[in-house]
C-alpha cells in the first residue's frame, strides 16, 4: 500500500500492488501454451501442403487428405485460443499494479498489505476534483415541484455569501426509514470549493412570475381534459368557467395559476354547476341575533 487516506495523487500515480509471483507463473504458463500452440499450428499446415500435394498427383485418397486438412484447422484455432488466454494473463498482470485514474485525494482504503482480497473487492476510494454537490433528503410531498425551485447554497461553518446550485438528480426511491427522497445540487461560487463532508445550508425559494393559488382540490373539474374551476361574477348572481393552469394537484390542495386577487371560486359541488344556473352567495354572520 503506498498512500495514505488524506493524500492527494495524480493520474497514474500507484496507489496498491498484489503480489506479482503467481500471475507471473501464470503469464509465463500462458506463453509458452502459446508457443507450442504455434509450433503444433506450423507443423499441421506443412502437413496439409504436403498431403494436398499428393492428393493432386493421384498417391492418395481425398480421405487422408480431409484429416490433414481437419489438423491442421484445429491447430489455427488452438493458437486463437491459446493467444486470448495469454492476453488475458497479461491483463491480469497489468491489473495487479493499481494507478489512479485520474487526479484525486484519497478518502478511503479497505485494504492493508498481506490482506488477501476477493476479485472486485474496492480497495481506495478516490474522489475526483471538480464542484462539490450536496446531498439533501427532501419530504416527499416536496418532490413533485422541486425542479423550479431556485436554491441557494452557503456553507454553514464559512458564513460566506449564498450562491447559485442546480438540482442534479433527485433519488427516485423514498428512504424506508425517514420516507425522503435524496437530493443532490451541484455547487458554485466559493462553496464549491468546500471540503468534503462539509455542512451545506440550501434555501429554497419561488422564482419570480404569476402568483399561484392554494385552494382546495375539489375546486378543480375537467372539461374537455383542461382543468377548469368555477368562478362567481359579479353582482354574485352567475358562474362562469375559468381556464386554469394547475402547478400542482395534491389530495387535499391544488397549485393553480391564472386567477387573481379577491376572485370568488366555488371550492364544494362544483359537478353539479353550469354556466346558467343562478347562484345566491351567504355570507358567513356571526354573533347574537338582534
Amino acid at each position: 500500500r503506498l498512500v495514505e487516506v488524506g493524500q492527494i495523487v495524480r493520474k497514474g500515480d500507484v496507489l496498491m500492488t498484489l503480489d506479482p509471483a503467481d500471475l507471473d507463473a501464470g503469464l509465463r504458463a500462458a506463453e509458452a501454451n502459446l508457443a507450442a500452440a504455434l509450433a503444433q499450428a506450423v507443423q499441421a499446415t506443412a502437413e496439409e501442403a504436403r498431403q494436398a500435394k499428393l492428393l493432386t498427383d493421384g498417391w492418395i485418397a481425398q480421405a487422408r487428405y480431409d484429416i490433414a486438412k481437419a489438423f491442421a484447422d484445429t491447430a489455427a484455432e488452438a493458437v486463437r485460443a491459446a493467444d486470448e488466454a495469454a492476453r488475458l494473463a497479461r491483463n491480469a498482470r497489468d491489473y495487479a499494479t493499481l494507478r489512479a485514474p485520474s487526479d484525486g485525494l484519497v478518502t478511503a482504503i479497505s485494504a492493508e498489505a498481506g490482506q488477501v482480497m476477493p476479485q472486485g473487492q474496492p480497495v481506495v476510494t478516490l474522489v475526483r476534483p471538480g464542484p462539490r454537490e450536496a446531498l439533501v433528503a427532501i419530504p416527499e410531498g416536496g418532490i413533485a415541484d422541486l425542479a423550479e425551485w431556485q436554491a441557494q447554497a452557503s456553507i454553514w461553518s464559512d458564513g460566506i455569501e449564498p450562491t447559485i446550485a442546480t438540482l442534479r438528480e433527485l433519488g427516485p426511491q423514498a428512504n424506508a426509514a425517514s420516507r425522503t427522497h435524496d437530493a443532490r445540487f451541484t455547487l458554485t461560487g466559493p462553496a464549491a470549493a468546500a471540503g468534503l463532508g462539509a455542512t451545506v445550508i440550501i434555501d429554497l425559494s419561488r422564482s419570480a412570475g404569476e402568483p399561484v393559488a392554494i385552494l382546495p382540490s375539489t375546486a378543480v373539474i375537467f372539461s374537455d381534459g383542461a382543468p377548469v374551476v368555477w368562478r362567481v361574477t359579479p353582482p354574485g348572481d352567475r358562474v362562469e368557467a375559468v381556464p386554469v393552469e394547475v402547478v400542482r394537484l395534491g389530495p387535499d390542495q391544488a397549485y393553480l395559476r391564472g386567477l387573481t386577487a379577491g376572485d370568488r371560486i366555488v371550492t364544494l359541488g362544483v359537478h353539479r354547476l353550469d354556466g346558467d344556473l343562478p347562484v345566491r352567495i351567504v355570507e358567513d354572520v356571526t354573533g347574537g341575533a338582534g
